[in-house]
């Protein structure tokens, strides 16, 4: 990013994330992390920048893959806080998402300009769909929902 990483309010590296406790599918030697946006909105983490209520599900997108988003509020509470973009491929020679014209920098200009977040990304899918129970690994994610709310909630598990 050059000089303009100083203009980036937090970044989200592996400091910051929920560690599942399972291993990604893709990778079994990598551990699935989880990025919560709650943590952010309510100000969990000791430092960030922003005042608490700041930001919201109306003002904050989260990029990620499917994955690390599953502990995010999902359908009926907040839905469309995040984006999941195809990964870069420099052998792609013909990858243009981030060119001039690409897919996720026309979608970006348009985000820029939008009065909520939540709508715009509803009414401009972009990138991999979420992880819901069509998905064809539901199962073994459902059961790394299930672990982990009953980790965090003790025998109640609700879905989030």
């Amino acid at each position: 990013m050059g000089d303009l990483k100083n203009k980036l309010l937090f970044t989200w590296d592996q400091e910051h994330c929920t560690d599942s406790g399972f291993m990604c599918l893709e990778n079994q030697d990598k551990p699935l992390l989880f990025k919560e946006l709650n943590l952010l909105w309510d100000k969990k983490y000791p430092n960030l920048p922003w005042s608490d209520g700041e930001y919201s599900a109306s003002n904050t997108l989260l990029f990620t893959y499917p994955e690390k988003a599953l502990l995010n509020p999902r359908v009926l509470l907040q839905p469309n806080t995040a984006i999941f973009p195809p990964s870069y491929d420099p052998e792609n020679k013909n990858d243009d998402l981030l060119g001039p014209i690409g897919e996720l920098r026309v979608f970006l200009n348009g985000l820029a300009e939008a009065e909520d977040v939540q709508s715009y990304v509803e009414s401009h899918p972009i990138g991999d769909p979420e992880i819901t129970p069509s998905h064809r690994d539901w199962a073994y994610y459902w059961k790394i929902i299930c672990s982990f709310n009953k980790k965090r909630n003790g025998d109640h598990v609700k879905l989030i």
